[in-house]
């Protein structure tokens, strides 16, 4: 057994100095996956303790999402199986039941333009208070289940606690499957956005803040990212040669 290369100093985030490569992304134009426009992540000493990150919701109809740096980024193959916990918090100009996260929007984004597919991972909205968030990059535990978002319409949206496999992100409409382990490497092995979603819609411009970010990597057999890379590139393949 050994363990992955990524270094200790790359799987925690505590912001007590600077933003650690975090950026912010403002969802535009309506856009829920790609196309989005940021900046790097504010300070704010006011963290769970310590800094923490912030983002300034920029209006009642909108959101944003902070942006991760290395090691999520590029090929990210070696997060699979990791648990990820990170506290999120309104930490300003919060308004008891005035907005509502839609699941379809998900907690967690991960894209990955090359491939044109992502994943997200629904969870509940955090409000006023610090909540710590516990996730499991990988498939479901049980199978995935939807039903139906009152805020769009009543389109069947996975529940919250599931991962979902989007195979087309640049489609109007998200179709929405239970992730194999095969998506989990297509998907990381080329990422170009991981995000963690603070708040979006329906309420007033709200300060958001993201604090305590920790990977903890999972021991895996040598021969795994070999393996790993391999089924990636049979993916790649596969896109190319049915394109």
């Amino acid at each position: 057994m050994t363990y992955t290369s990524i270094t200790a100093a790359m799987t925690s985030f505590t912001f007590d100095a600077d933003n650690e490569g975090w950026a912010v992304l403002d969802y535009t134009g309506g856009r829920l996956f790609t196309g989005e426009v940021g900046g790097p992540a504010g300070i704010t000493p006011m963290g769970n303790p310590g800094g923490a990150i912030i983002a300034d919701d920029p209006n009642a109809d909108e959101g944003a999402r902070f942006s991760a740096p290395t090691p999520f980024i590029g090929n990210a193959s070696s997060l699979v199986g990791a648990n990820l916990t990170f506290d999120l918090t309104v930490l300003l100009n919060f308004v008891p039941n005035t907005y509502t996260l839609s699941r379809a929007l998900g907690l967690v984004y991960i894209e990955n333009d090359t491939s044109g597919d992502g994943l997200l991972y629904t969870g509940a909205l955090p409000d006023d208070g610090w909540t710590t968030y516990s996730v499991t990059i990988g498939p479901n535990a049980a199978p995935l289940t939807l039903s139906p978002e009152a805020g769009l319409g009543g389109l069947p949206v996975p529940d919250e606690g599931f991962w979902a496999y989007i195979p087309d992100t640049s489609a109007i409409g998200a179709a929405f499957v239970d992730p194999t382990a095969m998506h989990f490497s297509d998907v990381l092995g080329g990422v170009t956005r991981f995000t963690i979603t603070g708040e979006v819609l329906d309420g007033p411009s709200e300060i958001l803040a993201l604090d305590n970010v920790h990977l903890t990597l999972v021991p895996i057999p040598a021969a795994l990212p070999l393996l790993l890379s391999a089924l990636f590139g049979l993916v790649v393949a596969g896109r190319r040669t049915t394109s």
